[in-house]
């Protein structure tokens, strides 16, 4: 954005995801650090065959994700389940799909779980 006080440009922008600069043209340019927010891992309530999932292969509490930074989730195994994957919803509806900025405040995903019998 232009400044009216005193014509310096100002500007701010995000190198590979890594933090924002911001600064003036001729001046200092100062980085601030990412925006990152906490992704939170759970067992969806229904449509779903596993209500614990803190046993499962690759399970963890939760992850730090960085805004406008695509974000994948973990992809979990359970012994006589088939990992369906990862939604919005604790239903399991709402399928969580990555993109960049697609996280902008703390989120909660829901796994949903399949039983396919004991080996």
């Amino acid at each position: 954005m232009l400044s009216t006080a005193n014509n310096n440009f100002r500007d701010a922008y995000t190198a590979g995801g890594a933090g924002i600069y911001t600064g003036t043209i001729g001046g200092v340019w100062t980085k601030t650090a990412p925006v990152t927010y906490t992704v939170t891992f759970t067992a969806g309530t229904s449509n779903n065959d596993l209500a614990d999932i803190s046993g499962a292969a690759g399970y963890a509490a939760t992850a730090t994700a960085t805004e406008g930074v695509a974000y994948t989730a973990p992809v979990l195994s359970a012994d006589g389940y088939t990992f369906d994957g990862w939604f919005t919803d604790a239903a399991c509806t709402a399928a969580y799909v990555p993109a960049a900025g697609a996280i902008t405040s703390d989120i909660t995903l829901f796994a949903k779980f399949t039983n396919i019998g004991a080996f």
